[in-house]
């Protein structure tokens, strides 16, 4: 499936991809690790360079740093891959889901959004991601799912975006399950037919000279032939060539006076 963009390009929609939330449903009850996920502790440069921070400021400064305990599905991983988009990282990861993400979920390596810094701050409620997404795609149809997606960002998409965009909210309780890839499937099956009617569509031709079966015109002999229906809409525009008008009948002669 292809969308058509700025320029005439075809390409497919772009999912935007978040990790925690909707890969990993870090909200479930703790210990109550949701059904076919499996558990990992994953330790990231940047989660150890924000923990040693932190414990500098805070102490204990020689603590070691605990990882991260995060939840993930490998079924996701096919299931992603499946939909009609092209997949984009759009996590505050970044770069690190490709190290610690992508191969669990058997995910080649990705493009990602890198993240402005300082953050925006849009305001009016509109999450800190989405001018930056925005930005990112240029236009392009896209879908994004995050657990933090709220009215307030499709507001903001839908008068900022030039372009087609769905905004899906997943329960972080529970992460992507198969009603949000149902969504998904549908909304990019829709852009499909849409683009389908425009790519298919033409407009009527409209002839620019009589049709070659006009009747004749009426005789002096007092017959007439069948008068032709009235211009219709489509038939409006005259030939360039108009008939020349026809010839004068001869003078009748004194007998018949």
């Amino acid at each position: 499936m292809r969308v058509r963009i700025k320029g005439g390009e075809l390409v497919r929609p772009v999912l935007l991809v978040d990790v925690d939330g909707p890969l990993n449903p870090y909200a479930a009850k703790p210990h109550r690790r949701p059904e076919g996920y499996e558990t990992h502790r994953l330790l990231t440069p940047r989660w150890e360079a924000a923990e040693r921070r932190r414990l500098t400021l805070w102490g204990p400064p020689n603590k070691p740093v605990k990882p991260l305990r995060v939840w993930l599905n490998p079924l996701h991983g096919p299931a992603l891959e499946a939909l009609p988009f092209d997949l984009v990282w759009a996590t505050t990861w970044e770069e690190e889901a490709n190290a610690f993400i992508a191969p669990v979920l058997g995910l080649p390596e990705l493009p990602f959004v890198a993240w402005s810094s300082p953050r925006a701050e849009p305001g009016d409620g509109v999450f800190w991601k989405t001018p930056d997404i925005v930005a990112w795609a240029k236009g392009r149809a896209f879908a994004w799912i995050d657990d933090e997606i709220t009215a307030a960002d499709r507001a903001w998409v839908e008068e900022h975006h030039d372009g087609p965009a769905l905004l899906h909210r997943v329960d972080p309780r529970r992460g992507l399950a198969v009603e949000d890839f149902a969504a998904l499937t549908a909304w990019a099956t829709g852009l499909d037919r849409l683009q389908s009617s425009v790519t298919h569509w033409a407009p009527p031709k409209i002839p620019t000279s009589a049709p070659a079966h006009a009747p004749p015109p009426p005789t002096r002999q007092g017959t007439q032939a069948s008068t032709p229906a009235p211009d219709s809409a489509v038939h409006r525009r005259r030939s360039p060539h108009p008939r020349s008008p026809p010839a004068p009948p001869p003078p009748w002669p004194d007998s018949a006076r």
